[in-house]
């Protein structure tokens, strides 16, 4: 986690202060986040449709009905280790603090407010005139560059307000064994969610631009100090109200950490005509959460908690266990088999000490797929809208994959109805023996990739 400064010089202005802290805390904030859609490699590959064409031990974590079919294929076992991440940055805000401007930017703001905060003042403005200064008396020259860095900084605020920066990372491992009597897998994965978003107060917004209108000249006038609430003249010199008695600005964060242990299990049953494959996944998990409202002025105060102290404060600890259940049939008159999973069937909860609340609840899934040969069309749509650890989530897919056993090229095309920010996504993905990757782009500045060996005999 991003450390926060507590080093606060007195004599800064509240702008160099402002970009430093406002960065630092969207930093902070920025935890992780979750996405919608299935989180192994081939799923991604596959936009998420593999409900009715589980492979391997993810196959089971898709649907633990898939188990039965793994061993109608003749499979014995099945090995994962992989990984995935997913990325949302709204508002191109990596890019923004990476750009090499922007990370300059405070420093080059403190180096040239050290060269104005505290200077003393033309002689024409002080008490001791002989002549009382006018509106149009020059107080304070060679301001302009100030002015320069304080309009870039207001560029910086404007792209960051309201922005949101999320990402997921997520690792499984696991087993499958399907040619006993009752095919079974057993799979432990970690992950982490959540958002954070700053939200700069228009007042914080004015307090940088003063610099600009006031100072873009190259100099300041009596008349300007006078008609400024943030600057005064003081024993000669030119002053400027501190950031942590202006500073208004917000942000919130809140993030949760699960790692699950699920037991899959299937078998097949007949029921009337129809040979159906029933399975069921036991899931044990331990939450964790924590939360941040935070006011940015508590940057700029050396006796304020930190944040991420604030953030250790709010974490709470539980224990949860749900269940998934599936089903998988072969439709007699057409080449089609229709799958169901239903997912959290016991819904889930944790919330933090300073209220923020996670929550995951009960969604039904169904799939289609057709074969012919090589070549698998895949298609999924939740029934419902659920929540995914405190993410609101609707997905559906189709996918097309032609494998030949050593090599798979996969495509899908998703959507997650529950997310206004998840349109219309591309995906793409390839298996060369064990080893599977996977990619689901969203908009030029989110997306999915994943990466794993699978591999079974």
């Amino acid at each position: 986690m991003p450390q926060h400064s507590t080093d606060h010089r007195s004599g800064h202005s509240g702008s160099c202060v402002l970009i430093t802290g406002t960065l630092t805390a969207a930093v902070t904030l920025a935890m992780l986040t979750t996405s919608a859609q299935a989180f192994d490699a081939r799923s991604i590959a596959l936009g998420g449709s593999a409900v009715a064409h589980g492979i391997g031990v993810n196959g089971a974590i898709e649907n633990p009905a898939s188990l039965t079919g793994m061993k109608r294929r003749g499979d014995t076992a099945h090995f994962l280790l992989g990984a995935a991440i997913d990325a949302r940055d709204h508002g191109e805000l990596v890019e923004i603090l990476l750009d090499d401007d922007n990370r300059d930017l405070a420093d080059d703001l403190e180096a040239e407010i050290e060269n104005v905060s505290g200077s003393s003042i033309e002689p024409e403005c002080s008490t001791a005139a002989f002549i009382p200064p006018t509106q149009n008396t020059v107080c304070l020259r060679g301001t302009q560059q100030l002015a320069v860095l304080a309009d870039d900084a207001i560029s910086l605020l404007n792209d960051i307000d309201g922005q949101p920066i999320e990402a997921l990372g997520e690792g499984q491992t696991g087993f499958a064994v399907t040619n006993t009597p009752l095919p079974f897998a057993v799979h432990l994965g970690a992950r982490a969610t959540g958002y954070g978003v700053v939200n700069v107060d228009d007042n914080d917004r004015q307090y940088v631009n003063d610099f600009v209108t006031i100072m873009e000249d190259d100099e300041v006038t009596f008349g300007e100090i006078d008609s400024s609430a943030r600057f005064t003249i003081e024993n000669g010199t030119f002053n400027v109200d501190q950031p942590e008695d202006v500073i208004s600005s917000t942000g919130e964060g809140a993030m949760m950490s699960r790692v699950q242990l699920g037991v899959s299990l299937a078998t097949s049953v007949e029921l009337a005509d129809y040979s159906v494959d029933l399975g069921v996944t036991p899931k044990f998990s331990r939450l964790t959460a924590m939360g941040l409202q935070a006011q940015l002025s508590e940057t700029f105060n050396d006796s304020s908690v930190p944040f991420e102290d604030q953030l250790e404060d709010s974490e709470v600890e539980e224990s949860s266990f749900t269940f998934d259940i599936g089903a998988s049939t072969q439709l007699p008159a057409l080449p089609v088999r229709l799958s169901a999973v239903l997912r959290n069937v016991v819904p889930e909860s944790i919330e933090t000490n300073n209220g923020f609340e996670f929550e995951t609840t009960p969604q039904l899934i169904v799939g289609a797929l057709h074969q012919r040969e090589n070549l698998s069309l895949m298609a999924s749509l939740a029934i419902n809208t659920a929540e995914l650890d405190g993410i609101d989530t609707h997905p559906v897919a189709l996918g097309v994959e032609y494998d030949t056993g050593l090599l798979a090229v996969r495509g899908g095309l998703s959507a997650d109805l529950g997310r206004d920010d998840d349109v219309v996504a591309l995906s793409a993905g390839i298996k060369l023996g064990p080893l599977e990757v996977g990619g689901r782009l969203s908009g030029v500045n989110q997306g999915q990739i994943g990466a794993q060996l699978s591999f079974g005999f």
